[in-house]
């Protein structure tokens, strides 16, 4: 007899021994199923196969069902006694993150009964099979899923640990929560449930439905609608507002090119007439930390930018936002506590009108000589009249004497010529030039210059001279200078 059973123990380990090899070669390499041939245990992890999408119902009545097409999985911890498959079953515990004790409990019970129905034989692939295709309709989820159990229990857990520990008069019974609570406890230690975190099954199952499209999403071969390229759907970008798809390379160039470019505001679907932008989290995971956050700042200005009473500090080092008073341009950054003119970013002046700098003449001079009656009043105060005028007035000076005058090559001095020869002497510092090429002269014979053959100025003195008199009063001039007392020139002497 004692024979008898050692040698029915080892022909029972033998074959629970090849059933774990042979789940392992089925399942293994899909991560479904776990063993561990030395303690005759291992772990069944299968997830349900839907017919159609399920509805879960929300946590807050007023919110919209969740609709899922993918569960996670359900998973059984077995251990095979020396007495398995013959006379005994798996030792089995049920884990579920999305159901409640009793539909655990109606597994387990199944379980046991699958294993008495096939009179001795092994049933770890029967488990599985009944997990993936019949555990949906076994427990008569095949159209809604109800989570409030879970919320009810989160619920009845918060008001427990606000209320503390009760405290009972002699003789009461414990309160109905407790009940509640020991008997969950027993079944747990009874039946060897584990049950789920109460308070985010809602958030899981949510996840699981994103995480489970995603995975669909990357076994699938999309055209991209840039390059026009079929692409896997792991090299690919779904864009969440719109669905479009591009393959992720045309996409990160064309949003690269975008945020360089500073245009934050337009990163939008690439497809015509699509009006819908990229998230926050497409653009990061586009581009990459460093020119994501190139993107946020500017982001950031622009949004602070439309706002009337909220400007940035302009220390480079600081660039935070600050909030002004309303008719106040006084600024004062909480942050580093400088204090500015809100209108020109430099320091606070008071009622003075705000500096020009000298880079912004041309442009300020006309911008207010376009400018509306409104935005010319907006200018005036926030420069002031008097300093518009002088502008206006100092731009057109300046312009009149860029066409009409050239600077002493030496001090840089505007020199105006009225009439006479291209011999020019600056009136601040006496220094020779010539008009034509503003070239220095030498004092000694200034009218050498004109007299070089092949240069640009040679036989120039009187280019744009019309004035016969003046002419020949140049010419006898140059002839006093050069023969040192007058005289008669020779016909034929030219310069």
């Amino acid at each position: 007899m004692q024979f008898w059973e050692i040698t029915t123990n080892m022909e029972d380990r033998e074959q629970q021994r090849e059933e774990l090899l042979v789940m392992d070669s089925i399942f293994g390499h899909d991560g479904l199923f776990t063993s561990d041939d030395k303690q005759m245990s291992g772990m069944i992890s299968v997830s349900p196969e839907l017919q159609r999408p399920l509805l879960v119902k929300p946590p807050e009545p007023d919110k919209e069902p969740l609709s899922v097409s993918a569960l996670p999985p359900i998973c059984i911890e077995f251990t095979l006694p020396e007495q398995y498959p013959l006379e005994a079953p798996p030792t089995n515990r049920v884990t579920c993150s999305w159901l409640t004790p009793t539909q655990m409990l109606k597994i387990w019970r199944h379980l046991v009964t699958l294993w008495e129905q096939g009179q001795g034989n092994t049933v770890l692939y029967e488990y599985t099979e009944f997990l993936r295709n019949d555990s949906i309709a076994f427990l008569g989820l095949e159209h809604e899923l109800d989570v409030s159990f879970f919320v009810d229990r989160a619920r009845t857990a918060a008001a427990a640990a606000a209320a503390g520990p009760p405290s009972p008069a002699a003789g009461s019974s414990p309160p109905r929560s407790l009940n509640r609570r020991a008997s969950v406890e027993q079944l747990r230690a009874r039946y060897r449930l584990t049950l789920p975190a109460s308070a985010s099954v809602h958030r899981l199952l949510e996840t699981h439905q994103r995480q489970a499209e995603a995975a669909e999403f990357g076994r699938r071969r999309f055209p991209c609608k840039v390059c026009g390229e079929e692409r896997a759907g792991s090299d690919c970008v779904r864009l969440t507002r719109c669905g479009h798809v591009y393959c992720r390379d045309c996409l990160t160039a064309y949003y690269t090119v975008l945020i360089r470019d500073g245009e934050v505001q337009n990163l939008r679907c690439p497809e015509d007439q699509c009006p819908e932008q990229a998230t926050p989290k497409e653009v990061r995971d586009l581009v990459g930390d460093d020119l994501f956050e190139r993107y946020d700042t500017i982001l950031l200005r622009t949004s602070l930018s439309a706002m009337t009473d909220v400007v940035t500090c302009p220390r480079a080092h600081c660039q935070k936002p600050v909030v002004l008073d309303p008719g106040d341009s006084l600024g004062r950054c909480a942050h580093c506590d400088h204090t500015f003119c809100a209108i020109c970013q430099n320091a606070y002046h008071g009622n003075n009108p705000c500096a020009v700098k000298s880079a912004e003449r041309l442009e300020l001079v006309r911008q207010y000589r376009m400018a509306g009656a409104g935005e010319r009043a907006d200018l005036e105060r926030r420069y002031g009249r008097r300093q518009l005028q002088r502008l206006v007035e100092e731009v057109d000076s300046a312009a009149w004497m860029s066409d009409h005058s050239e600077r002493c090559p030496r001090c840089r001095t505007p020199i105006e010529k009225i009439d006479g020869c291209n011999k020019m002497s600056c009136t601040k510092c006496g220094t020779l030039f010539c008009w034509l090429c503003n070239a220095r002269l030498p004092r000694e014979n200034p009218y050498t210059h004109f007299n070089v053959p092949g240069s640009k100025c040679f036989n120039q003195l009187f280019a744009g001279v019309v004035d016969g008199a003046l002419l020949d009063e140049e010419l006898g001039a140059l002839a006093f200078d050069e023969l040192g007392e007058e005289e008669d020139l020779p016909m034929g002497f030219f310069l």
